[in-house]
This record gives C-alpha cells, structure tokens and sequence, in this order.
C-alpha cells in the first residue's frame, strides 16, 4: 500500500495482463479503480516521484505515470432506487459543477437497467443532458418508469486538453406511483338465497355465518377477483363493516355489510379474458 494524505492506494492484480491500483479516498470513503498497468503479476512496490507514481510488478518491469492528467473521465453512480421495491416515476435529474470554461463540457446519461453500471460503454446509456456553460443546477427532464435509475457522469476537457470539468454533485427525483387501490365490496348478509330463474329460498343464519367468516379475515392477506370490472387485486382485508339493515319499498328487510381490500393489481385487466357464462354479456364477451 501507498498512503498519502488523504488517499491510500493499493496494487490488485486483476486480469492476465492487467495490474491497477485502487484508491481509496479518505475523506468521503470512495473506493476508485485509479491507474492501470500492463503487468503480468503482482505489484510489489508503489511510491512517487513529483506527484506521479512509479510501481514495481513481480516478474514483469517497473512502471512510471507519464501524465496525471485524463483526457476524459467518467463517474458512474450506484443504483438508485430510494429504498423501495416499487417501480418510481423519474422525473428529472441535476448536476452541480464548478464554472465551465470555454470547451469543457459535463454530459449526463442515465439508464433503469440494474447491470449497466458495470460496462461505461454499455449502448443501453440514453444521454440527457450536456452542460457546456455556468454551473449547472439546471434539471433536464426524465421519462421513465422503473424501480431503477442509474448515472452515468462524463466530464471533458477544453479543447487543448489542458483543464478538466470540476463535478460536485448529482441528483435525481422520481415520485411514487399510485400502486396501492382501495376496493369497498357490498356483500349481502340475509338469509334468503336468489339464484337466476330459480325460485328463492331461505337458510336460516346464513347471512350470520358469512358475516361471522369475513370477521374471521380482517388483516389476513387475500386475493380478490371481481367479474364486472375485470380485476384481481392482491391484498390484505383492512375491516369488514358492521351490518346495516336497508328497508327497501318492496320487499322484506336486507342486511349487507362492506367489505374493503387494500392492495396492487395482480395483472392488467385487459389481459384477463375469462368469462363466466352469465356474468359477461352476450355479444361483448364472445362466448367460448
């Protein structure tokens, strides 16, 4: 290892013919895969003359930093996601930067693929914005529906190739998406039994048990599946109402009570084609 003041660097040998130096930057914990050798073994040995480094690898030679200076950079961001597993609304993302001067310029890609932070060349990078002038602070606008957001930061140098960007700080805002639905079902509680075309008949403390069952699921996970309109929500049970008695002109008295599910849509409703015969009407729903 090689430590300076606010760094400490060490050797990885990390392919056939591949040996970097990583660092590791004190005062934020950012750990960055910083220079690369031709190496075919181990670095044994790391220190600096002038600023720039000379390391020694194990079998092969030693190497000297010819230029601390990059042509270009890029810095790619974590996954974001803001801690829930949800699919977001981004909305729009800014950066932060040092004034630019005449040439330099900050470019922002972003993409909502979770493996593209680990290939910068990856063709699923969508450019967003570029900032040539002032200091940024400006938020270039998002359209995407994803659990995930990622960035990707390219920073260029004027046109000598003599001065680079200086990036601060990035950020990106999303909304939530109205997942969750509230469905109140009316379920009836009377002892009389109705069936199509078939004479009704009472059974008695019918309307009791089924009450009594539904009680039975408040806060227990459900799914409920509904004909007319085509849904299948996932959920759990919030309350089952307390039953009310509806007099109605004709007739005898009805007891019902409400039932509510919270949850998310199991699938869309159009992708649901099944019928019961009886409930889809003849000539909307075709038949078979």
């Amino acid at each position: 290892m090689f430590v300076s003041r606010d760094s400490v660097y060490i050797g990885i040998k990390e392919a056939t013919n591949e040996a970097n130096l990583w660092r590791y930057y004190l005062p934020t914990g950012g750990l960055a895969r910083d220079l690369q050798t031709v190496g075919n073994s181990f670095v044994t040995a790391i220190t600096q003359n002038n600023g720039k480094f000379i390391i020694c690898v194990s079998g092969s030679d030693i190497y000297k930093e010819q230029s601390t200076f990059e042509s270009e950079g890029y810095i790619i961001l974590p996954n974001a996601d803001f801690f829930t597993s949800e699919d977001k609304q981004w909305v729009g993302v800014e950066v932060e930067h040092d004034e630019l001067a005449e040439g330099k310029s900050i470019n922002i890609f972003v993409s909502t693929e979770y493996d593209t932070i680990d290939s910068p060349t990856d063709v699923r990078w969508e450019l967003i914005g570029q900032s040539v002038t002032g200091t940024g602070n400006v938020e270039y606008q998002l359209n995407r529906n994803a659990r995930y957001i990622n960035t990707k930061i390219v920073l260029e140098p004027n046109v000598t190739k003599t001065i680079s960007p200086k990036f601060r700080t990035v950020s990106v805002r999303a909304l939530p998406r109205p997942e969750l639905i509230v469905i109140t079902v009316p379920i009836n509680l009377s002892d009389q039994v109705e069936r199509p075309n078939r004479k009704a008949f009472n059974v008695r403390n019918l309307g009791e048990v089924i009450y009594q069952t539904l009680k039975q699921k408040e806060g227990d996970s459900v799914t409920l599946q509904l004909f007319e309109p085509s849904e299948i929500i996932r959920g759990v049970v919030e309350f089952v109402q307390y039953p009310i008695s509806e007099k109605s002109e004709k007739g005898s008295v009805t007891q019902y009570c409400l039932l509510r599910v919270r949850g998310v849509r199991a699938e869309d409703a159009a992708t649901i084609v099944t019928r019961l015969l009886g409930v889809g009407q003849l000539g909307v729903a075709g038949l078979g």
